[in-house]
């Protein structure tokens, strides 16, 4: 699994961030898809509800010192990071910001833990991020999705998967043949 650096060198190698607000949104929305599009995380590390709305700590104070590079991510996650940024990339933090205060995941943590301060540990759980998201993309509020689990030295399994039906589906073939 990727971490949250590596999706931030990959958004770098592929444009130039205006700040550290706008890394940390595409970050999120990275995670928010890639849920919607495979099931499970891009990265392990945890994103709360602070008053500027999602953020992911591990990120806090690192844009700048973050190097571009491609090489870190899956095909498959640099395909979600590419979708992310066709959508959100051209959008600036406090654009995000707005948004990202009208969605129900960062809505219902911030707001069920007060507004004393300007941040919050409470985290915002991946099942709330995933079930709001999938209901977004229903409702036909996405980024186009990519082709995901066509890459990555794939070829063989998928070889062998297909060697394995055409075995397995021989018989019923002929049968169907005749």
């Amino acid at each position: 699994m990727a971490t949250a650096i590596d999706v931030l060198r990959y958004i770098k190698s592929r444009q130039s961030l205006y700040g550290e607000v706008q890394a940390q949104k595409l970050a999120y929305f990275v995670q928010a898809w890639g849920l919607v599009w495979t099931g499970k995380p891009v990265f392990s590390e945890r994103i709360e509800a602070w008053k500027m709305g999602p953020v992911v700590p591990a990120l806090r104070f690192r844009t700048a010192d973050v190097s571009a590079s491609p090489g870190s991510l899956s095909q498959d996650e640099r395909a979600i990071v590419d979708a992310v940024l066709d959508h959100y990339g051209r959008h600036s933090g406090a654009a995000l910001v707005e948004l990202t205060h009208h969605q129900r995941p960062w809505v219902s943590v911030w707001e069920a833990r007060g507004h004393d301060g300007d941040w919050c540990s409470t985290e915002i759980p991946l099942d709330l991020m995933r079930d709001f998201f999938t209901s977004e993309s229903l409702q036909g509020r996405a980024p186009n999705a990519p082709v995901l689990g066509m890459g990555d030295g794939d070829d063989e399994d998928v070889s062998q998967i297909a060697a394995a039906n055409v075995d397995r589906w021989a018989d019923a073939l002929i049968l169907l043949g005749k």
